[in-house]
């Protein structure tokens, strides 16, 4: 209300002016005036009995939606917030099991390491002993044979010479020597 009379006063001053200066009466020109004035403000007037409620009630569900806007705009980042968090703890923790499993399997792959070392170690062992104990079972077996040999040798030896006439100390010394020779062997 008060900037209506405000703009009533500028305008009626205006007019009062103008009128001055151009040496009229002014008394049409202030009918005009007045009959503008009264007209725009019999119009502002029912413009504002009839709107002032639509364009209020408007403007509150206007700053209704924006208020609504800003909250689901505010709680929709938090929700964002929140879920960036989590993903990030969840990305954090993903990390760790992953460096977890690393570290396990690298632990898990050195022992399957060592037990193969390990056994490949016994498997060579179990090998080189069963060569050796193989080896010596032929070796016994050949000094078995060379001495079962060695007195058929003998014994055909002493046949011989007891065939050609020899002596009994001839034959007893021939028996020790080779005796010596099939002991000495072994």
């Amino acid at each position: 209300m008060p900037l209506i009379i405000g703009v009533w006063l500028f305008l009626l001053h205006a007019g009062m002016a103008s009128a001055a200066e151009n040496g009229h009466g002014g008394g049409d020109l202030l009918k005009d005036f007045i009959a503008r004035f009264v007209n725009f403000a019999l119009l502002a007037g029912l413009l504002w009995f009839f709107l002032r409620k639509p364009i209020k009630n408007a403007l509150g569900e206007r700053r209704e939606k924006l208020a609504a806007a800003l909250e689901e705009a505010r709680r929709a980042r938090e929700e964002a917030e929140a879920r960036a968090a989590l993903l990030a703890a969840q990305l954090e923790a993903g990390s760790r099991e992953i460096e977890q499993l690393r570290r396990q399997l690298a632990d898990e792959t050195a022992k399957e390491r060592a037990l193969l070392t390990q056994q490949a170690e016994q498997a060579a062992e179990s090998i080189l002993r069963e060569a050796r104990n193989q080896a010596d079972q032929q070796l016994e077996r050949a000094r078995r044979e060379l001495q079962a040999e060695a007195a058929a040798l003998a014994i055909e030896l002493a046949e011989k010479q007891l065939a050609t006439g020899l002596t009994a100390a001839d034959q007893k010394r021939l028996v020790d020597e080779s005796l010596k020779q099939v002991g000495g062997g072994q």
